[in-house]
């Protein structure tokens, strides 16, 4: 019976949005915002929660949407679609076992930063998309809105690890994480909602 109280509590904790954790849009999500796509939380509060799109490629080149950023000529990573708020905008995700000044902790080794002049300081070090990955806006939620989404199935939570952030085929992405309806059955079962 404890094993089982144990396994409850676990599941309920891993349903938790939380900074750091991945959200994996469940296969009926259709809203083309979010169709397929894995968001890394990377603010999280009572306020709302803020997330990056990590496996959205774009056809933008670095240059042609920062062209005041000489240093990203030489870059050779793209720019992803990071979220439809603020599309214009452009964030930073860094792998760095240090924290650069103008950039904040989202787990691990990773961090994010909206400075321009930490980019152009990172550009300049020739850092490609093994370490440095850029974000065309961001997705945004307000208190309580996330988790309502998560409680109507929409998402699902997962640990992020870097090798996941800073994926060499982000395209796949979703596919290696989506559920499978036979984990989504379990975990029913393990809440309570399966007889």
């Amino acid at each position: 019976m404890l094993g089982l109280i144990l396994q409850s509590g676990q599941a309920a904790a891993d349903r938790m949005p939380a900074k750091g954790k991945l959200l994996v849009a469940d296969k009926s999500l259709i809203d083309p915002n979010f169709y397929q796509s894995v968001v890394l939380l990377v603010d999280y509060n009572e306020n709302g929660a803020m997330g990056i799109v990590i496996n959205r490629v774009s056809d933008i080149s670095p240059s042609s949407m920062l062209p005041d950023i000489q240093e990203l000529e030489s870059y050779n990573g793209q720019v992803y679609v990071g979220g439809p708020v603020a599309a214009y905008g452009v964030l930073v995700l860094l792998k760095s076992r240090d924290i650069p000044g103008g950039a904040e902790n989202v787990f691990g080794a990773v961090h994010i930063s909206g400075d321009s002049q930490l980019l152009r300081q990172l550009s300049a070090r020739g850092l490609g998309e093994r370490e440095l990955r850029l974000y065309a806006g961001y997705a945004g939620w307000t208190a309580g809105q996330l988790e309502n989404e998560i409680d109507r199935g929409d998402w699902h939570l997962v640990p992020a690890t870097e090798e996941i952030v800073f994926s060499e085929r982000p395209q796949d992405i979703w596919n290696q994480l989506a559920p499978s309806s036979r984990v989504l059955t379990a975990d029913l079962a393990v809440a309570g909602g399966i007889n």
